[in-house]
């Protein structure tokens, strides 16, 4: 939520920059701003608050990390976090996408499978632990 607030503060300061600028400012560009403000504002109102620590410790949950052992034996790490914080290069993965459905609600030790365009790939859950709430 800290995130989409800096976000819609940093829009009303262009936006706000742009009507000073009277018929200088570039109408596309203004137009382009308060849309994406009024997404924003609308994705903010509808956010809804998780507390961290609010799954189980033997549960995958959203806000877990957790570390997966792929069928190569490779350990990855992924972090289960909102839409609006995922970032795959950084192991931030949407709870709706289908590696965090596939993984939620699993238990410690559960082989689970992840149904993904290049195949079927069966995951095991070898780690779950908080993750911050930064």
């Amino acid at each position: 939520m800290r995130q989409l607030q800096a976000l819609l503060d940093g829009l009303r300061v262009r936006r706000d920059r742009l009507v000073g600028e009277g018929k200088l400012a570039s109408p596309e560009e203004l137009a382009l701003v308060q849309r994406d403000l009024r997404y924003y504002e609308e994705r903010l109102r509808r956010a809804v608050p998780v507390a961290p620590g609010g799954g189980s410790p033997d549960r995958v949950h959203f806000g877990a990390v957790v570390d997966i052992r792929g069928e190569s034996g490779a350990i990855d790490t992924v972090t289960i976090v909102g839409e609006d914080e995922a970032d795959a290069a950084l192991g931030r993965i949407s709870w709706v996408s289908p590696l965090a459905k596939a993984l939620l609600h699993a238990e410690l030790g559960e082989l689970v499978r992840w149904h993904r365009p290049a195949g079927p790939q069966e995951l095991e859950i070898v780690g779950i632990r908080e993750g911050d709430s930064g």
